[in-house]
């Protein structure tokens, strides 16, 4: 007995050692692998984002160049013109005011972030947008420029220096006068350093990498990661700036950190299985051979009940209890084999929505920020029924008109998120809302479609299409998204698993719920390509016993042609 005892405690301590031991290096392993990844994530977060940031400006310029042309053109420039040609005062005056509010106009359509101008040097005339204090000495330096070069009227923006203070110019010359915008070099950095600080510094860069502007800390020390891109019509760049520190973490650290976590839980484990030596491993031993003496007839074992350990007592108590119900218990291969599959059938079920509460509380966060209150209660409101439906008691099968609002619930949330980046549309057969189906089976593949879509098309276009075919019922899920990676795609056809970091769940949810449930009654076809994915799901019909009406648009009983229908 006691040979047997020591043989178990050392067995379970083995086990634990090695348990722990494999957990800890998985762990840290798992957790530098994803350290890397989001430092690869992050570093194209940072280019991307200089990216867009630049594009933001090419386009800004380009408009403002197309605004400037036209003001001096001959069909569009008539105040222009009359600056530079008419001997009429009155004329000039009145040309003056209407091209001042002009200017303002458009600089006000740029926020403010530039400012315009008119001059006609022979006639001293000088109208701008707005520049107060400033004025006079960029007048004389823009005066001077001109005097000095010849303005080619090329779409090029050059950068003019101004006693200390950069500005980035853009001249055109038409008649005796010049059109042109100018930009602090301050400006064009404000978009990068906003109060959030998501990096270190930011910087203004001739071509040959000289620095024009810098705003945020003076980066003399370290590792400097930097970021920079030319901006499109200038020959400057833009720059940021962050120290490594933000990125990349010490594995040195990391190492000493698990070794000093694997001493403490070896220290813990030791007083642990010393203490539960005698309240656990000895009761346990004690089950182990009433077990094999019951296994081997003898009906009659009972355990004693220990008072000092309730989960051990339990136990016990459940042992004797069976010891009592083993003789009597019956149950059918098919009743257990149903509640296997409706027990699993749940569980699958409740896995399809790991993340979308966070979302919904963070959009709440932002429209509470901008005081959109009037936002808020329609998302709070429409944020309830959604919930109250997931949350809500369902069968295996649900009414389609039920999935069918619950669906529509979960398109309004994502249009408070997205906006009209969007679009979704619903087509039911008549005579269908009342089908039995699948919890969350639809509103599966549309998260999918926005989820992996949504950032990489102009207008997501996601198109629901139910109805009724050979006595099959046919739910087609369709977008103009970028399609599944081909790997991806082969290896949902081919029935493998294809979740990697959480990825694709819900679609491997709603396969397996279907194959428990209709086993190979239903099935599942993907067809992807860029442009154009579709989702066709055919399940059995369903006995109804009561139809709702139909809230949605209904498409005719016979759909001879889908894909071409749409």
């Amino acid at each position: 007995m006691k040979k047997g005892r020591i043989s178990i405690f050392t067995k379970v301590l083995f086990s634990i050692l090695v348990a722990m031991t494999a957990c800890v290096l998985v762990v840290e392993i798992s957790n530098l692998y994803v350290i890397r990844k989001n430092q690869q994530r992050a570093e194209e977060l940072y280019e991307k984002s200089l990216e867009y940031y630049c594009g933001f400006w090419e386009e800004r310029l380009k408009i403002l160049n197309r605004s400037m042309l036209m003001l001096m053109s001959r069909e569009n420039g008539e105040d222009y013109n009359t600056l530079c040609e008419s001997e009429s005062r009155l004329s000039v005056e009145v040309s003056k005011i209407m091209l001042q509010a002009e200017l303002s106009r458009i600089a006000e359509q740029h926020e403010n972030r530039v400012w315009l101008f008119v001059m006609v040097p022979d006639r001293n005339i000088w109208v701008v947008s707005g520049l107060n204090q400033e004025e006079q000495k960029i007048r004389e330096e823009i005066r001077e420029k001109i005097e000095q070069e010849h303005i080619s009227n090329d779409e090029n923006w050059e950068m003019l220096q101004v006693q200390g203070e950069n500005y980035l110019i853009q001249l055109y010359h038409m008649s005796d006068g010049y059109v042109g915008a100018a930009i602090r070099d301050e400006e064009l950095l404000a978009g990068l350093w906003g109060e959030e600080e998501t990096a270190d510094a930011v910087e203004v860069r001739q071509g040959d990498g000289q620095v024009i502007a810098h705003l945020g800390e003076s980066l003399e020390s370290g590792r400097i990661l930097t970021f920079q891109r030319a901006l499109e019509g200038t020959d400057i760049l833009l720059a940021a700036l962050l120290k490594d520190s933000r990125l990349y973490s010490s594995s040195v650290y990391m190492l000493v950190l698990m070794l000093c976590v694997i001493s403490l839980v070896l220290v813990i484990l030791s007083v642990e299985l010393g203490i539960q030596k005698k309240m656990v491993f000895e009761p346990l031993e004690m089950l182990r051979q009433a077990m094999e003496r019951f296994s081997g007839g003898a009906l009659e074992v009972r355990l004693p009940i220990p008072k000092r350990n309730r989960q051990i007592g339990r136990l016990h108590q459940t042992f004797n209890d069976m010891t009592e119900q083993i003789a009597h218990l019956k149950v059918s291969v098919y009743e257990k084999e149903l509640e296997r599959q409706k027990m699993k059938s749940n569980y699958l079920r409740i896995q399809i929505q790991p993340h979308f509460y966070a979302n919904i509380l963070n959009l709440i966060h932002g429209m509470a920020q901008i005081r959109d209150y009037a936002g808020i209660q329609k998302l709070a409101k429409t944020s309830a029924g959604y919930f109250r439906y997931l949350l809500g008691e369902k069968g295996t099968l649900v009414p389609l008109s039920g999935e069918l609002a619950f669906l529509n619930s979960f398109v309004e949330i994502e249009k408070f998120r997205y906006g009209d980046c969007v679009q979704v549309q619903i087509q039911v057969q008549e005579g269908l809302e009342g089908q039995l189906v699948l919890p969350l089976l639809i509103q599966t593949f549309v998260e999918n479609s926005i989820k992996h879509n949504v950032t990489l098309v102009p207008v997501l276009m996601v198109s629901v299409f139910i109805w009724e075919e050979q006595g099959m019922l046919n739910i087609t899920v369709q977008d103009n998204g970028m399609g599944f990676p081909p790997q991806i795609l082969k290896r949902l056809k081919n029935g493998e698993d294809i979740s990697e970091n959480g990825e694709h769940i819900g679609i491997l949810n709603v396969r397996e719920r279907i194959h428990v449930l209709y086993e190979r009654e239903a099935d599942i076809r993907i067809e992807s390509q860029a442009g154009r994915t579709t989702v066709t799901v055919r399940l059995p019909l369903v006995a109804v016993k009561e139809e709702s009406p139909c809230g949605y648009p209904c498409m005719p009983k016979k759909q001879d042609n889908f894909s071409e229908s749409q």
